[in-house]
């Protein structure tokens, strides 16, 4: 199917709902009640959904929308970019998607301001996601927090549980790739030799590069991928996450490489 015909059977049923966060519901969490002025503090956007729908991760796959959070701050207050959780896959009728279900929990750095505030600042956010299952449907939400600058910092008792569960669906930083080169129609991926594990997946970040449908083989320490028909340029660098099992136990690893090859 072209690209854009999987664009338009996505957004076809999309204007039956007047809900504006259909079977889907977005919440923020404030490590603190107060922040220190210019020190830096995470923030977790929540987004639960019901059983049998998905949202979408950076890299969507064959069809989706990433889910996206714009930010209205007061002045000298900062935001980094999103920290997404590991994806999953889900296919359906011959396409395979990356995404969320049940939960996502996506991190995010807030920076004060180098001055104290004799009252809350209104943090405010809005959420936007796309949710499938047979049928998708947009969806959105703004949330607001409220944080006083003070002199000393003062956490948030309902941070620790949740901020536990978030770290753990974050993928490692340590890198478990050594190089990427592209061959042809093929992107192959030298594994860390001491690397050992079983049902190797590979998520792009970056849409349009790697075949989401085709198969991932491992030969030796080398994963080797299909370049996807849509990619029209490549990257000097790859980015992703690579999932793999242990004994049982999901591994993971944020893969940032140099790109080589023709």
């Amino acid at each position: 199917m072209a690209l854009g015909a999987v664009v338009a059977s996505l957004w076809m049923p999309v204007l039956a709902s007047a809900d504006t966060s259909p079977h889907s519901e977005g919440s923020l969490v404030s490590s603190l009640t107060i922040a220190e002025p210019d020190v830096p503090f995470d923030v977790i956007f929540r987004l639960k959904l019901n059983p049998g729908w998905h949202s979408y991760w950076i890299n969507p796959g064959d069809s989706g929308v990433p889910t996206k959070l714009d930010w209205s701050l007061p002045p000298g207050w900062k935001v980094s970019p999103l920290v997404w959780p590991v994806p999953q896959r889900f296919t359906e009728g011959g396409m395979t998607s990356y995404g969320y279900a049940d939960e996502a929990l996506f991190l995010v750095t807030l920076t004060p301001p180098k001055q104290r505030s004799g009252t809350p600042a209104k943090l405010v956010a809005k959420a936007s996601w796309l949710v499938c299952q047979e049928a998708c449907l947009p969806a959105s939400q703004t949330m607001s927090l409220s944080v006083v600058v003070g002199s000393k910092a003062k956490p948030n008792p309902a941070w620790n549980s949740l901020a536990a569960k978030a770290q753990r669906n974050l993928p490692s930083t340590q890198s478990m790739a050594v190089t990427a080169i592209r061959q042809g129609d093929e992107v192959r991926i030298e594994l860390q030799k001491f690397l050992k594990g079983e049902d190797y997946q590979f998520f792009a970040s970056q849409p349009a590069l790697i075949d989401p449908n085709a198969p991932q083989r491992l030969e030796g320490q080398t994963l080797i991928l299909k370049v996807s028909p849509y990619a029209s340029t490549f990257p000097k660098t790859l980015h992703g996450v690579l999932v793999w099992k242990n004994q049982g136990r999901r591994g993971t690893s944020t893969v940032m490489v140099p790109l080589s090859g023709t």
